[in-house]
């Protein structure tokens, strides 16, 4: 049974090879129980399957590790990293969306409240561009009803939070591998739907990757600003999933196709999760202009990830300011409170 928060990442390799056998052995194992199970009935499924789990490994390990080194994310630095200003309307509208965080929240009532060092993890915020009428100046003269490209930042969320930066790390190395075992699971409900065979099996595969996703598991759920179900309401409820799916008489050639899917999915992890650099020179509206050609303009060097073609948003690590962070709500002292 896939165990959802369960990491198949060590902080360091147990050999000089470059593929650890053990976190091949552990990768493999949660592939199959993230699709189907029954795709240990396959002879010699590790052995075929073993080639796409190591490039998928090896893809998703130099993806994070790519990522930017983290940016201090306090007021201090507010007026000096153009980021930020582009990010956050105000140093309140950062404190608010810190305090807003299911991510943050978690870590806080995980680790016994706000810690002295600083919180690491990975800020996510989508960028919206769209086009409106403005002013324009060109030498002395203002133009008017000029047409301009404005891009807004919205729907910040933070992932991978802990004190370590390696810990941060790993998780999100857990959150990348784990949206390509859901993007192989995806593609095994869509074969089946395009077949239209097998129904009972396909609801009971489609109800699998809904609750695998409305349980957080991959960067894709992460990212969205949605409620998660509970980990182990979800694990439950997958346990009687699978249990219907054994019971389910399957052609060998099916669970060949499902096998097929699997090595081709994680043999082109790039099709389904992308990390580039983005170039963007906006002045203090938003507005995009020439690199330049305004006081207020300022160039944002960043990074974009895009997951299989459905979300997309600009990435960024960062150290959270402990000042930054407000101490967990106690409901029960604000409950007692309330009720005298």
């Amino acid at each position: 049974m896939i165990k959802l928060l369960e990491s198949i990442f060590a902080k360091a390799p147990t050999t000089t090879d470059k593929f650890d056998a053990a976190l091949i052995h552990k990768a493999t194992d949660r592939l199959v129980e993230g699709t189907d199970p029954r795709l240990i009935a396959v002879n010699g499924y590790r052995e075929r399957l073993r080639p796409a789990v190591e490039r998928t490994v090896e893809y998703v390990i130099e993806l994070v590790d790519s990522l930017t080194l983290p940016a201090d994310l306090a007021r201090r630095n507010y007026l000096s990293d153009p980021r930020f200003r582009a990010f956050f309307s105000s140093v309140e509208h950062l404190r608010e969306k810190v305090a807003a965080s299911q991510e943050v929240t978690a870590f806080l009532n995980n680790s016994g409240g706000v810690p002295s060092d600083p919180v690491h993890a990975m800020l996510a915020v989508r960028c919206e561009e769209h086009r409106a009428l403005g002013m324009q100046l060109e030498g002395d003269a203002v133009r008017r009803d000029v047409m301009h490209r404005v891009f807004n930042f919205h729907g910040h969320q933070f992932l991978a939070a802990s004190t370590k930066e390696d810990t941060s790390r790993l998780e999100l190395k857990r959150l990348a591998y784990d949206e390509l075992v859901s993007a192989a699971l995806a593609r095994m409900v869509a074969a089946r739907e395009e077949r239209h065979t097998a129904m009972r099996e396909r609801k009971l595969l489609e109800k699998k990757l809904r609750c695998l996703r409305d349980g957080g598991l991959g960067l894709g759920p992460a990212m969205e600003a949605s409620l998660h179900a509970e980990p182990g309401s979800a694990e439950r409820e997958i346990v009687k999933i699978e249990l219907e799916l054994s019971q389910t008489k399957l052609k060998h050639a099916s669970l060949e196709d499902y096998l097929n899917l699997c090595v081709e999915t994680l043999s082109a992890p790039e099709a389904h999760i992308r990390l580039q650099p983005i170039l963007l020179t906006i002045d203090q509206m938003g507005r995009k202009v020439e690199e330049g050609s305004s006081s207020s303009a300022r160039t944002l060097s960043l990074q974009e990830i895009t997951i299989s073609d459905r979300e997309r948003a600009i990435v960024l690590m960062v150290r959270i300011d402990p000042a930054e962070i407000p101490p967990p709500r106690d409901f029960i002292k604000e409950a007692r409170r309330y009720l005298g």
